[in-house]
């Protein structure tokens, strides 16, 4: 295979001659968005860095640090070394690096989830970047708790089909205007939604699940049709909870008629194998009751399962896809740079 990387007039090119130590940050002054060119570099530059310690780059490694390099690129230096960054002495976000399980990376079982939430939060910012009101919501993601922020987030993922047109709302502060974020029907309908997420450490009971959906249900508009996305833990998707948070959405639908649909989400951790996978799983239920309730509504879901987001990239998926490739070439790239500086070193002949 011949060595015609990088490309010519590609962005790792265009990034050859740049400062070493360049930041992701420092890109963001530069670029509005990031694009699958500044992945290919971010991937690149990071096995290229792993090689230079003389350690062996692989997969999950890499994605891991392209996450790093994205949340620097949208949340900044400060955000970074506030929740990802080893302990200073200064007051950090307690309750989110808790989440992260930053200080605990030691622990094989927190190490695991560390990596996952990291990579979630991260594919998350890049595939939702060019959506409407996505600047507000990540700077409320920065004042906000990240456990629900990150639950705001793969909320926003469930929506994000091309043909829902997704966007970001920027709450008003009145009520029935504070929800999260609005989708739009096949039939031109805007259906608002909001998402509320129950942290990992919340013991399950009935009346927390009540609460939380009436709370939802107050922030949505009455003239709207409108939908609960309910992010729960994974301990409270069993069987003996599934009979009470059913009963109360059931009671929820009967008494609102804004509410056309309730969706309620978890994550399932699994290990098959030695490997560890996280599946996401969601069950909706729909409020045919309600008169704001339409076919359309269940065409929303039917659009959901069938083709999910075909555009969506998920990191580690697209870190696998071109590191044996990128692997080759900086390999090259580097043995050829190698043997320019001896050549250059050699001391000319008498």
């Amino acid at each position: 295979m011949a060595n015609t990387w990088p490309t010519p007039g590609s962005f790792t090119d265009q990034m050859i001659d740049r400062p070493a130590g360049l930041r992701a940050s420092d890109l963001a002054k530069e670029f509005d968005l990031l694009t699958e060119e500044h992945l290919d570099y971010f991937v690149a530059i990071r096995i290229a860095t792993r090689l230079g310690r003389a350690e062996e780059p692989d997969v999950e490694g890499v994605t891991y640090a392209v996450a790093l390099e994205i949340f620097g690129f949208v949340l900044g230096d400060e955000w970074m070394d506030n929740h990802i960054g080893p302990p200073t002495g200064a007051p950090h976000p307690s309750d989110s690096r808790t989440f992260l399980r930053t200080d605990s990376l030691d622990e094989s079982h927190s190490s695991i989830r560390h990596m996952r939430h990291v990579e979630t939060l991260a594919s998350c910012l890049y595939n939702l970047q060019h959506i409407p009101g996505f600047k507000h919501r990540v700077a409320e993601l920065k004042r906000n708790d990240l456990e629900s922020a990150l639950g705001e987030m793969e909320g926003a993922r469930f929506l994000s089909h091309p043909s829902l047109k997704l966007r970001f709302v920027v709450p008003t502060g009145k009520k029935g205007e504070c929800y999260e974020a609005e989708i739009t029907t096949l039939e031109e309908r805007v259906i608002c939604c909001e998402v509320k997420t129950k942290k990992e450490q919340t013991e399950f009971n009935q009346a927390t699940v009540k609460n939380t959906i009436e709370h939802a249900r107050k922030q949505l508009s009455k003239g709207k049709p409108g939908m609960i996305l309910l992010h729960i833990p994974e301990g409270w998707a069993t069987r003996d909870n599934q009979a009470p948070i059913e009963d109360e959405i059931k009671r929820k639908f009967r008494q609102s008629n804004r509410l056309v649909a309730i969706v309620v989400l978890w994550d399932e951790w699994r290990t098959n194998g030695g490997k560890h996978l996280t599946l996401r799983k969601y069950l909706p239920y729909l409020n045919t009751r309600s008169s704001l309730y339409a076919p359309d509504v269940e065409q929303v879901f039917q659009t959901l399962v069938g083709i999910n987001n075909p555009q969506w990239i998920e990191l580690q998926w697209f870190v696998r896809a071109k590191f044996d490739y990128l692997l080759e070439m900086v390999k090259q790239s580097m043995a050829a740079g190698s043997q320019s500086d001896t050549q250059e070193n050699q001391e000319p002949p008498e």
